[in-house]
């Protein structure tokens, strides 16, 4: 079967920035958002990603980086790496590709060491993640341009065999550098033919990278999940050359660890009014008191005017990041949107050259 004929079922669009973040309001801690970044390098544009990522009301649970560009020579990671997230890398032996993956300190994630592999022309990155009762594997895969696609095709064969037996659903996200929009190429049939024996199914239908002379799908996110319903698509974006690409899958219930941040809300917070309280609080403490009542009961008392004065308040998730970044401003933000709506403009334009079309994925 030819790879459009998979791909006609799905649902897949491009998103400009204003319409993602309205897109990310509706989702819950039942989805599983994953996101997949070619940013070539991470100490180059990790704060390019983090700044777009700031932005939506619910962040990725899955970050997956390919081209971290991070090898033994260049070893280094960011010092600013994202906040909440654990980060799992396997590093390239030459000074392209290396991949990664991000995954959120309320997910179980375990690195399976045996099947992530490292050798001249591809990295692969294998994760298993608590999804309920049912864990599930996640992927993360980078061929380099000029990697021998015989050698590629039987690591990638040999690893979906040991991956498949034990009939988790896999997820993987890849920069394999094969353009399925060849779908006369041999290399491209012989690779659609390997992910279809192994029940694999791509999500991103639409060209990934597009410049004013060409259009190519070299990104994409295959899945034997037949279960659950998805929703997938590119952003429109200038993190890098490759627009990031994105998965939803809505499970039955949430699949995240507990893990809430409080603050004190100091709105309306009076020292005068909070001090006389305390005062006439501790002045009406009983006296005949032994000397661990009175203990108690002054713990109590510090306790309790504190949390009526400035009472104890959640975070929510985007309120978490900003305060995570107090260098990120209003105004900085403002720009960053000024050169966010240039680049989609751009960008949009570069499609219609291409003769693709700009549609923004459906809000539920």
């Amino acid at each position: 079967m030819a790879e459009n004929d998979v791909n006609d079922t799905i649902s897949c669009q491009y998103c400009n920035s204003s319409h993602f973040i309205e897109y990310t309001k509706q989702l819950t801690t039942k989805d599983l958002f994953m996101l997949h970044c070619n940013v070539r390098s991470l100490n180059k544009n990790l704060c390019d990603l983090q700044q777009y990522l700031s932005e939506l009301y619910y962040e990725p649970d899955i970050i997956a980086i390919s081209e971290t560009r991070i090898n033994s020579t260049n070893s280094h990671l960011p010092d600013n790496q994202m906040h909440r997230y654990t980060f799992f890398h396997c590093d390239s032996t030459t000074q392209a590709g290396g991949v990664g993956a991000y995954i959120k300190n309320t997910i179980d994630a375990k690195h399976i060491h045996d099947l992530s592999v490292s050798f001249d022309g591809c990295q692969s990155l294998w994760i298993e993640v608590g999804l309920n009762k049912e864990n599930a594997i996640v992927g993360v895969v980078y061929r380099h341009p000029h990697n021998d696609m015989s050698v590629f095709q039987e690591s990638i064969m040999q690893t979906l065999h040991k991956l498949t037996v034990n009939k988790k659903n896999i997820y993987v996200m890849e920069d394999f550098n094969i353009d399925l929009l060849k779908s006369s190429n041999n290399h491209v049939l012989d690779f659609v033919n390997l992910t279809n024996c192994f029940g694999l199914r791509n999500l991103i239908n639409k060209p990934t990278r597009v410049t004013k002379e060409t259009h190519t799908s070299l990104d994409h996110i295959y899945t034997n999940d037949s279960k659950h319903r998805m929703n997938s698509g590119m952003c429109l974006s200038d993190i890098s050359d490759h627009y990031p690409i994105f998965c939803v899958v809505s499970l039955s219930k949430s699949f995240h660890r507990v893990a809430k941040v409080t603050f004190r809300d100091t709105q309306q917070f009076s020292i005068v009014n909070f001090l006389s309280k305390l005062q006439i609080t501790l002045s009406n403490m009983p006296s005949n008191e032994d000397v661990n009542s009175s203990l108690s009961t002054l713990l109590t008392s510090f306790e309790n005017v504190p949390n009526k004065h400035a009472p104890l308040k959640t975070l929510s998730k985007r309120q978490e990041r900003i305060k995570s970044k107090p260098w990120l401003t209003k105004e900085l933000l403002r720009s960053i949107r000024t050169k966010t709506n240039c680049t989609q403009i751009y960008t949009k334009s570069l499609l219609k050259t291409n003769g693709l079309n700009f549609e923004n994925i459906e809000i539920r």
